[in-house]
Protein backbone atom coordinates (compact mmCIF):
# COMPACT_ATOMS: atom_id res chain seq x y z
CA UNK A 1 0.00 0.00 0.00
CA UNK A 2 1.55 3.58 -1.18
CA UNK A 3 0.87 6.69 1.17
CA UNK A 4 -1.75 7.89 3.10
CA UNK A 5 -4.29 10.19 0.62
CA UNK A 6 -5.83 13.22 2.09
CA UNK A 7 -9.56 13.43 2.67
CA UNK A 8 -12.09 15.44 0.41
CA UNK A 9 -15.34 15.82 2.67
CA UNK A 10 -18.61 17.00 0.94
CA UNK A 11 -21.09 18.35 3.25
CA UNK A 12 -24.81 17.66 2.14
CA UNK A 13 -28.41 18.15 2.91
CA UNK A 14 -31.83 18.96 1.51
CA UNK A 15 -32.39 22.95 1.84
CA UNK A 16 -32.50 23.99 5.72
CA UNK A 17 -30.26 21.15 6.53
CA UNK A 18 -27.64 22.00 9.16
CA UNK A 19 -24.64 21.64 6.88
CA UNK A 20 -23.23 24.74 8.30
CA UNK A 21 -22.67 22.66 11.30
CA UNK A 22 -20.95 20.07 9.99
CA UNK A 23 -18.95 22.32 8.19
CA UNK A 24 -17.57 23.92 11.62
CA UNK A 25 -17.08 20.71 13.17
CA UNK A 26 -14.80 19.60 10.77
CA UNK A 27 -12.55 23.21 10.85
CA UNK A 28 -12.54 22.22 14.73
CA UNK A 29 -11.30 18.98 13.76
CA UNK A 30 -8.17 20.49 11.23
CA UNK A 31 -10.21 19.98 8.01
CA UNK A 32 -9.61 22.99 5.80
CA UNK A 33 -13.06 24.43 4.42
CA UNK A 34 -10.27 27.53 3.25
CA UNK A 35 -7.19 27.32 1.40
CA UNK A 36 -4.65 28.99 3.70
CA UNK A 37 -4.80 32.57 3.24
CA UNK A 38 -7.67 32.49 0.98
CA UNK A 39 -9.13 36.04 0.72
CA UNK A 40 -12.59 36.97 1.74
CA UNK A 41 -13.04 40.54 0.34
CA UNK A 42 -15.32 39.97 -2.02
CA UNK A 43 -18.83 41.32 -0.52
CA UNK A 44 -20.62 38.47 0.66
CA UNK A 45 -17.60 36.21 0.78
CA UNK A 46 -17.17 36.75 4.70
CA UNK A 47 -20.93 35.99 5.66
CA UNK A 48 -20.83 32.78 3.37
CA UNK A 49 -18.00 31.22 4.95
CA UNK A 50 -19.03 32.39 8.44
CA UNK A 51 -22.63 31.73 8.52
CA UNK A 52 -22.67 28.38 6.34
CA UNK A 53 -19.35 27.32 6.32
CA UNK A 54 -19.01 27.08 2.87
CA UNK A 55 -16.05 28.25 0.85
CA UNK A 56 -17.27 31.35 -1.73
CA UNK A 57 -15.28 29.60 -4.60
CA UNK A 58 -17.10 26.53 -4.15
CA UNK A 59 -20.62 28.70 -4.17
CA UNK A 60 -19.43 30.48 -7.09
CA UNK A 61 -18.32 27.58 -9.13
CA UNK A 62 -22.16 26.06 -8.55
CA UNK A 63 -24.08 29.49 -9.34
CA UNK A 64 -22.02 29.30 -13.01
CA UNK A 65 -23.29 25.85 -13.33
CA UNK A 66 -26.77 26.71 -13.01
CA UNK A 67 -27.11 30.02 -14.70
CA UNK A 68 -25.49 28.23 -17.66
CA UNK A 69 -28.54 25.79 -17.52
CA UNK A 70 -30.54 28.60 -16.88
CA UNK A 71 -31.40 26.86 -13.29
CA UNK A 72 -31.01 27.67 -9.54
CA UNK A 73 -30.34 25.64 -6.02
CA UNK A 74 -34.40 26.20 -5.63
CA UNK A 75 -35.88 25.84 -9.24
CA UNK A 76 -36.27 22.08 -8.79
CA UNK A 77 -34.28 20.77 -11.43
CA UNK A 78 -30.82 19.41 -11.55
CA UNK A 79 -28.23 20.92 -14.28
CA UNK A 80 -28.04 18.87 -17.24
CA UNK A 81 -25.52 19.38 -20.48
CA UNK A 82 -23.15 21.69 -19.14
CA UNK A 83 -19.67 22.56 -19.96
CA UNK A 84 -17.07 21.32 -16.80
CA UNK A 85 -16.66 25.17 -15.11
CA UNK A 86 -13.61 26.52 -14.77
CA UNK A 87 -11.94 26.96 -12.34
CA UNK A 88 -13.23 23.35 -11.65
CA UNK A 89 -12.62 20.99 -8.85
CA UNK A 90 -9.50 20.09 -9.97
CA UNK A 91 -8.28 23.57 -9.63
CA UNK A 92 -9.99 24.66 -6.69
CA UNK A 93 -8.32 21.72 -4.70
CA UNK A 94 -4.73 21.93 -6.30
CA UNK A 95 -4.95 25.83 -4.07
CA UNK A 96 -4.95 23.41 -0.78
CA UNK A 97 -2.23 21.70 1.11
CA UNK A 98 -1.70 17.67 -0.75
CA UNK A 99 -1.38 16.63 3.11
CA UNK A 100 -4.87 18.33 4.70
CA UNK A 101 -8.13 17.09 4.60
CA UNK A 102 -10.26 19.22 3.10
CA UNK A 103 -13.83 19.80 3.36
CA UNK A 104 -16.41 21.08 1.16
CA UNK A 105 -19.96 22.01 2.27
CA UNK A 106 -22.68 23.20 0.07
CA UNK A 107 -26.28 21.40 -0.08
CA UNK A 108 -26.23 21.96 -3.69
CA UNK A 109 -23.09 19.70 -3.94
CA UNK A 110 -26.05 16.98 -4.44
CA UNK A 111 -26.96 18.61 -7.72
CA UNK A 112 -23.30 18.70 -8.76
CA UNK A 113 -21.95 14.66 -8.12
CA UNK A 114 -21.09 15.01 -12.10
CA UNK A 115 -18.22 17.45 -11.92
CA UNK A 116 -17.41 16.73 -7.74
CA UNK A 117 -17.94 13.09 -7.36
CA UNK A 118 -14.47 11.68 -8.36
CA UNK A 119 -12.58 14.11 -6.48
CA UNK A 120 -14.51 13.14 -3.30
CA UNK A 121 -13.72 10.66 -0.18
CA UNK A 122 -16.85 10.61 2.22
CA UNK A 123 -19.43 12.46 2.07
CA UNK A 124 -21.40 13.59 5.20
CA UNK A 125 -25.38 14.06 4.70
CA UNK A 126 -27.06 16.41 7.79
CA UNK A 127 -30.48 14.86 8.34
CA UNK A 128 -33.45 17.48 8.10
CA UNK A 129 -37.11 16.88 6.94
CA UNK A 130 -39.50 18.65 5.24
CA UNK A 131 -40.81 20.97 7.77
CA UNK A 132 -37.06 22.48 8.43
CA UNK A 133 -36.80 22.95 4.31
CA UNK A 134 -40.10 24.41 4.33
CA UNK A 135 -38.93 26.28 7.14
CA UNK A 136 -35.53 27.55 5.58
CA UNK A 137 -37.36 28.60 1.78
CA UNK A 138 -40.22 30.85 3.04
CA UNK A 139 -37.70 32.38 5.70
CA UNK A 140 -34.69 33.24 3.25
CA UNK A 141 -35.44 32.46 -0.14
CA UNK A 142 -39.10 33.85 -0.94
CA UNK A 143 -41.97 33.65 1.80
CA UNK A 144 -44.57 33.34 -0.89
CA UNK A 145 -43.28 29.78 -2.08
CA UNK A 146 -46.19 27.04 -2.43
CA UNK A 147 -46.16 23.80 -0.42
CA UNK A 148 -45.71 22.18 -3.91
CA UNK A 149 -42.59 24.18 -4.75
CA UNK A 150 -41.42 23.10 -0.98
CA UNK A 151 -41.99 19.60 -1.35
CA UNK A 152 -40.83 19.91 -5.12
CA UNK A 153 -37.70 21.41 -3.99
CA UNK A 154 -37.29 18.74 -0.87
CA UNK A 155 -37.92 15.84 -2.99
CA UNK A 156 -35.16 16.66 -5.34
CA UNK A 157 -32.44 17.23 -3.17
CA UNK A 158 -33.81 13.53 -1.28
CA UNK A 159 -33.85 12.23 -4.61
CA UNK A 160 -30.21 13.10 -5.06
CA UNK A 161 -28.96 12.26 -1.92
CA UNK A 162 -30.47 8.80 -1.46
CA UNK A 163 -28.95 7.86 -5.33
CA UNK A 164 -25.43 9.28 -3.84
CA UNK A 165 -25.62 7.26 -1.04
CA UNK A 166 -26.76 3.77 -3.14
CA UNK A 167 -23.94 4.33 -4.99
CA UNK A 168 -20.91 6.01 -3.22
CA UNK A 169 -19.36 3.99 -0.31
CA UNK A 170 -17.76 6.36 2.23
CA UNK A 171 -21.39 7.78 3.28
CA UNK A 172 -21.98 8.84 6.92
CA UNK A 173 -24.95 10.52 8.36
CA UNK A 174 -25.53 12.97 11.26
CA UNK A 175 -29.27 13.05 12.12
CA UNK A 176 -30.84 15.94 13.77
CA UNK A 177 -30.49 15.21 17.32
CA UNK A 178 -26.78 15.01 16.99
CA UNK A 179 -26.98 18.15 14.57
CA UNK A 180 -28.15 20.07 18.19
CA UNK A 181 -25.21 18.87 20.13
CA UNK A 182 -21.44 20.26 19.18
CA UNK A 183 -19.73 17.37 21.43
CA UNK A 184 -21.81 14.62 19.41
CA UNK A 185 -21.14 16.55 16.30
CA UNK A 186 -17.30 16.85 17.27
CA UNK A 187 -17.29 13.01 17.95
CA UNK A 188 -18.86 11.86 14.77
CA UNK A 189 -16.31 13.66 12.37
CA UNK A 190 -13.76 12.65 14.47
CA UNK A 191 -14.79 8.85 13.79
CA UNK A 192 -14.91 9.76 10.37
CA UNK A 193 -11.37 11.24 10.33
CA UNK A 194 -9.81 8.26 12.21
CA UNK A 195 -11.65 5.86 10.51
CA UNK A 196 -10.36 5.47 6.91
CA UNK A 197 -6.36 4.85 5.95
CA UNK A 198 -6.70 7.22 3.10
CA UNK A 199 -7.84 4.46 0.88
CA UNK A 200 -11.67 4.15 -0.47
CA UNK A 201 -12.97 1.66 -2.81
Amino acid sequence: MGGIKRQVIGVIGVPGAWTNQVGKALVRAGVLVLWPDQSLHIEGDRYLYDSNCENPEVNRMHNQVFKSCRETRYSGGVPRFFDMPFPGPEQFLAKFPADKNIGIVDNALCLMWDIWGDHLTDIVIAESDLDGTTTFLRRWIDGNMTTEECVKIFDLYTSQIHKINYNFSNVHFLDVESLRSNQEIDTAINSILLATDGYHD
